[in-house]
């Protein structure tokens, strides 16, 4: 799965712009895009319908497009779905640095770059000249560029880093991603879209996280975005047993991944011994239970005979290193 992800509903609050509505307003019948396109677009908040309504609104007649947002929000996620929807969405999806000529890229592909900033002021002139003559062409046909930064490219301009007439060739059309920290709405939805993908890509049992730690994801800041809420998932789903993830196991997750996100409660460095991550939560929960086993091992998601087998296993192993 990739980066980001949508729902077309919202839950409560305001109505969020919906695809068919892009459309309406425009005195179009509403086209909206099967569901093998939109399988990756995920968020039902109102920023995210928002970018949504946008990128199904813009791909048809976009030749040149700018997404911005900070790392891990799922920039390559929206590249390819605006190539899924795109004029070239016959051809094929080129990720380059830059250094291929642009013209090699055929007149079916959608060349995408995901670090523009990081082009050269000499190359950038280049792609400048080749965007002003793709624009004389239909669309459709010629050079189609897709560009992502998480850097500020104005503030780039002013310090001579970014040429002002490729910033303007690339945000004729321009779609920026929000943070997950302004989005916390959406975690239940990615968090429970990514558990599925990592169970089947895994070939592990279905699971599902507890309301417990779904509002635990939803606390975070999130610094890297997508994609460390997608690593501590992940860690989540192959560190515990059983088919419920409750709490100790994103903090287990967080623990042992060197996540950037630390939570009240849990080691703000990685434990060097999984043993030990695990006998602290076990811990952590028979604590919360009033030491009924019962009722720590569902809130560990493991049966009750697991949870003996688990504090058995784990007393023996402390005992052996002592």
């Amino acid at each position: 799965m990739a980066d980001a992800h949508v729902a077309p509903t919202a839950a409560g609050g305001a109505r969020p712009l919906r695809f068919a509505d892009a459309a309406l307003r425009q005195g179009r019948p509403p086209q909206v895009p099967s569901p093998a396109v939109l399988r990756d677009l995920v968020g039902r908040s109102p920023a995210m319908q928002s970018v949504w309504a946008a990128v199904i609104r813009l791909a048809p007649h976009a030749r040149a497009t700018l997404v911005s947002g900070e790392t891990g929000t799922g920039k390559s996620t929206v590249a390819r779905t605006l190539h899924r929807l795109g004029p070239q969405r016959g051809g094929a999806f080129l990720m380059t640095t830059g250094a291929e000529e642009w013209g090699s890229s055929g007149a079916s592909a959608t060349v995408f770059l995901p670090g523009v900033d990081g082009l050269g002021l000499d190359a950038q002139a280049s792609l400048a000249r080749e965007l002003a003559d793709a624009a004389q062409a239909p669309v459709g046909e010629g050079l189609h560029v897709i560009a992502a930064t998480d850097r500020d490219l104005r503030g780039a301009i002013s310090e001579g880093r970014f040429r002002a007439e490729l910033y303007y060739r690339l945000t004729v059309f321009a779609v920026h991603l929000p943070p997950l920290r302004e989005r916390a709405d959406d975690i239940p939805e990615l968090a429970a879209a990514f558990l599925r993908d990592t169970c089947t890509r895994l070939s592990l049992p279905p699971k599902q996280f507890t309301a417990g730690a779904t509002r635990l994801l939803q606390d975070l800041a999130w610094p890297g975005n997508l994609r460390e809420l997608r690593n501590v998932v992940e860690r989540a789903s192959v560190l515990w047993e059983g088919d419920v993830l409750a709490e100790p196991a994103v903090r287990t997750a967080l623990a042992l991944g060197g996540s950037a996100v630390t939570v009240s409660g849990a080691p703000s460095a990685p434990s060097t011994r999984l043993d030990d991550a695990q006998h602290q939560h076990v811990r952590a929960a028979l604590a919360a239970a009033g030491g009924n086993k019962t009722t720590a091992a569902a809130h560990l998601g493991v049966s009750r005979r697991a949870l003996y087998r688990l504090i058995d296993r784990l007393e023996r192993t402390a005992s052996g290193r002592a």
